[in-house]
């Protein structure tokens, strides 16, 4: 064979070859541009009914709609919300597995307990609720105020209900308790409604939850104060620590967002895709006025200021959780 015709049996065959790669090439494209293609699972580490798991559900019916492809929202409490996290973390970064994430829980869980994760692991799309804790009394307690409260706890160790130890109505309560140099007893009752409901039974004699307790329980618990530096329009006319006791330097802070993120590591187009979808149907009044009619106080913080977020509750949190002794050997 002559050397022009080997030339044109190898330009001939090199032709077939790309021919037959490029459906392959455009396969490829069209999957990357049809993310998601399939039922995307969110993953909620909190039980179901409560707080979270509206945010969970309200937020994941939002993408479920404009996306078009089921958001499916799995439970999976308890151990400290580490094996809830840990599905996320060990699961393929392919975007197809979200966690409802909530500050400073996903700070202080893996912190206090040695998990085998941190906060670093995952990529913040968004915070979009904004909660505050507030302590509280039963409605027939005689503890009128904050300075009822300071004068009694100075007089007795009082008892004060709390969902756990390390959880963030303990360390809203604790900044309070330090700042005011007072010593209380808690009792610890798993959950925040349960311990709500064992302040009403007597069982303690004030007791810390959320902002939208005090319509789950009317006429049971009164409201001394918002333990965060902002009062809230969900409880007018409930003053902050520092409002209720000015000029003392008493004070506490909050700090409890909650959003979406996934694992770190997925394809940075599907992380746009997610985030470009959030500020569209879930950064708006609409979703604003959905979001609180379901009790939930909203705020908006968007791709990347809800990282800077996360990375500030670690270095207020962490310096106070080794204070208090609390992280585990």
């Amino acid at each position: 064979m002559s050397k022009r015709g080997r030339f044109f049996r190898v330009l001939m065959f090199t032709a077939i070859v790309s021919l037959v790669g490029m459906p392959a090439l455009f396969a490829q494209g069209q999957e990357e541009e049809a993310y998601p293609e399939k039922a995307v699972t969110v993953i909620c580490a909190f039980p179901a009914g409560g707080l979270a798991d509206i945010i969970a559900r309200t937020t994941a019916q939002a993408y479920e709609e404009e996306l078009g492809v089921p958001f499916q929202v799995i439970n999976k409490p308890g151990g400290a919300f580490i094996p809830g996290v840990m599905s996320v973390i060990e699961a393929p970064a392919d975007g197809y597995t979200m966690l409802m994430v909530a500050t400073p829980t996903i700070l202080t869980a893996p912190y206090i307990n040695n998990a085998p994760y941190t906060h670093e692991e995952l990529e913040y799309l968004f915070l979009n609720s904004v909660q505050k804790n507030v302590l509280y009394v039963p409605a027939n307690s005689d503890i009128q105020d904050m300075e009822d409260f300071v004068e009694a706890a100075r007089s007795k160790k009082l008892i004060v209900g709390i969902n756990a130890v390390g959880a963030p109505p303990h360390l809203s309560m604790e900044q309070f308790v330090q700042s005011a140099d007072l010593e209380v007893e808690y009792l610890t009752a798993g959950t925040v409604p349960a311990a709500v409901v064992a302040g009403i039974g007597g069982h303690s004699d004030a007791f810390v939850g959320q902002l939208t307790q005090l319509d789950q329980y009317p006429g049971e618990i009164r409201a001394l104060a918002v333990l965060d530096e902002s009062g809230s329009d969900i409880l007018p006319g409930v003053p902050t620590v520092a409002e209720a006791l000015p000029g003392t330097g008493y004070y506490a802070t909050s700090w409890v967002r909650a959003g979406f993120a996934v694992k770190k590591g997925t394809p940075q187009e599907y992380i746009d895709i997610l985030v470009a979808t959030a500020e569209k149907v879930i950064n708006t009044e609409e979703f604003r006025t959905v979001f609180e009619d379901a009790g939930n106080p909203y705020e908006y913080i968007g791709y990347g200021d809800a990282t800077s977020v996360v990375e500030d509750g670690a270095d207020f949190y962490f310096p106070m959780i080794d204070d208090l002794g609390l992280k585990k050997k």
